[in-house]
């Protein structure tokens, strides 16, 4: 019986002509790692953001919408929305939007939603938060929500007024 080979320091160890301390494997951490882009992406990212920003009617966010078919904790999806409806909340301040109008909310992204379900559903943070800026409901008669989608490098939410109704 003896001192484990893991417990002898260092310097005795060289002395005695051991090998150096094996390393512990390192433990995994739990959780979703938010993935590295490489630098050429990320300008590519920018720039397309940047383009979005200057082109086209309303306002964009880069912001990212999910599938109300990603089934994740409750907590997850909490900051989920908070995270969205924080963005477009900066959004209305650049570009408000009042009833009654016909409002058309364009989601980019890497994959397409089914337009009939899905769309609108992941689209709710983004509605409820334009019509809670308004001070009205969103389900008031007033509103007009249309939904579009395109495919694009990175994800993002454009906000147009289409028209004003009087």
């Amino acid at each position: 019986m003896g001192i484990p080979s893991n417990q002898i320091p260092t310097e005795m160890r060289a002395k005695l002509g051991l090998k150096p301390t094996p390393m512990k494997p390192q433990k995994r951490k739990s959780g979703y790692q938010q993935p590295t882009i490489s630098p050429k992406r990320r300008k590519k990212i920018q720039a397309w953001i940047d383009e979005q920003r200057q082109t086209g009617n309303g306002v964009f966010m880069p912001v990212r919408t999910y599938s109300p078919n990603s089934h994740v904790h409750f907590h997850t999806h909490a900051r989920r929305v908070r995270t969205i409806r924080s963005a477009i909340s900066f959004a209305m301040v650049l570009y408000p939007i009042h009833p009654p109008a016909i409002v058309l909310i364009t989601r980019y992204s890497q994959q397409l939603l089914d337009k009939h379900e899905n769309l609108p559903m992941s689209m709710k943070p983004v509605v409820d938060e334009i019509a809670a800026f308004a001070g009205v409901d969103d389900k008031d008669p007033r509103w007009d929500w249309r939904y579009a989608q395109e495919r694009a490098i990175d994800f993002g939410v454009r906000i147009e007024l289409v028209e004003e109704v009087a």
